[in-house]
């Protein structure tokens, strides 16, 4: 078998264990909602990549969330430094790392007509998180979860755009 169809297996077979974990429960089970609001609202779309899209966007929301939420905000800027190489990377520290495996299987998903577009919204995402996180009072933590919650929404939009 060639190594790159190798490395690929390896990929998704490492993804899929990451998508069992039940940390992540929540965030599989997204894609499956908004294809129910999909067809709530009559929308014809291709569900099998509407749900391959978005499962890798939620998985890799997921693992980059908690790897945040467990203090070290600073891994955002190291993903983000990922996505300036377009070609996915199978190396031997992105199959030991959640975040850099999830990273990988997403900017696999993500089409180049769409790639710069959800780089830059990444950024936006990345620096709203941040702000949340710094935030002093209460108002300014609402309007920072807003933000966060609204580019999330976006990026899902930018990335099933396309099969709608």
């Amino acid at each position: 078998m060639p190594e790159t169809i190798a490395d690929d297996l390896d990929l998704d077979l490492a993804f899929q264990a990451i998508a069992r974990d039940p940390r992540y429960a929540h965030f599989i089970n997204i894609p499956e909602r908004i294809i129910r609001c999909l067809d709530y609202f009559h929308l014809a779309s291709n569900r099998i990549e509407v749900r391959q899209n978005l499962g890798a966007y939620y998985l890799f929301i997921g693992v980059v969330d908690d790897a945040i939420d467990s203090g070290k905000l600073e891994i955002g800027r190291d993903v983000l430094d990922r996505f300036q190489h377009r070609v996915p990377c199978s190396d031997d520290r992105t199959r030991a790392s959640r975040i850099s495996l999830v990273t990988e299987v997403l900017k696999r998903n993500i089409s180049d007509d769409v790639y710069p577009e959800v780089v830059s919204k990444l950024r936006e995402l990345y620096l709203a998180v941040a702000a949340e996180r710094k935030a002093e009072k209460i108002t300014a933590y609402i309007e920072q979860r807003k933000a966060v919650g609204c580019l999330t929404a976006e990026l899902s939009y930018v990335l099933i755009r396309s099969f709608l």
